[in-house]
């Protein structure tokens, strides 16, 4: 399958305004049936750097360098219903590895992904209110290897790392339309989740806390910096 044609599988096959079950398993045939040709996964990288307008138009998208794991957009769908990305797991991330690790954390829209290179490590996690407290409990934990696929549905926590200490992870990752209005990131420290709107509404999110604080006159440092939370 050449990339044009995965991508146009993608707009006409998939129902990403009513994304059900069978929808997740043809995504991941899709996926499957296009990964299997690294050289395919190439030529779509070549594609964009060819296409210079693409190239601007997906860089505000792109994520790098993270500390984790760097996120750099292939395609946008013109109706914004799907995205395709690679994601880049930086090696020697386990928690426990140097002064920080990947956070707990969920997803407003379904994805689903396959690992080009390498492996990650993923551990699924179930939250329970206690009291005035948040605890996490661990669930299953998996690593994903080089050629295996990988869904996740919106609101389902979890953790991502490459506990490798010199190998990086690859991984082709198609997510789907936001469905939730927040997304959730475990401050460990804290024992809280942040919550995470969209790109642009984050954005305003946070001018409009800072606007609130400095009109209100209680514009002090931890006012500012609880707008970030």
């Amino acid at each position: 399958m050449l990339w044009e044609q995965f991508l146009r599988a993608l707009e006409k096959e998939i129902n990403w305004d009513n994304y059900t079950d069978s929808d997740v398993s043809r995504t991941e045939n899709l996926v499957g049936e296009f990964c299997r040709r690294p050289s395919e996964v190439a030529a779509a990288i070549r594609v964009l750097l060819s296409k210079d307008h693409l190239y601007k138009a997906y860089l505000p998208h792109v994520e790098y360098p993270r500390p984790f794991m760097d996120k750099f957009v292939l395609h946008i769908d013109a109706e914004d219903r799907f995205r395709v990305r690679l994601h880049r797991f930086r090696a020697g991330q386990m928690p426990g590895l140097g002064n920080t690790s990947p956070t707990v954390h969920d997803h407003r829209w379904p994805y689903t992904t396959f690992v080009l290179q390498g492996s990650y490590i993923e551990t699924l996690y179930e939250s329970e209110t206690v009291g005035d407290r948040i605890e996490l409990r661990p669930g299953k934990r998996r690593t994903l290897a080089r050629g295996c696929l990988n869904s996740l549905a919106p609101g389902l926590l979890h953790q991502t790392c490459n506990d490798r200490e010199e190998e990086t992870c690859v991984t082709f990752f198609v997510r789907g339309p936001a469905v939730l209005e927040q997304s959730r990131v475990w401050l460990a420290s804290e024992e809280r989740f942040r919550l995470l709107r969209g790109r642009n509404d984050q954005v305003a999110h946070q001018l409009l806390a800072i606007e609130k604080a400095l009109v209100s006159g209680d514009a002090n440092a931890g006012t500012i910096a609880g707008a970030f939370s």
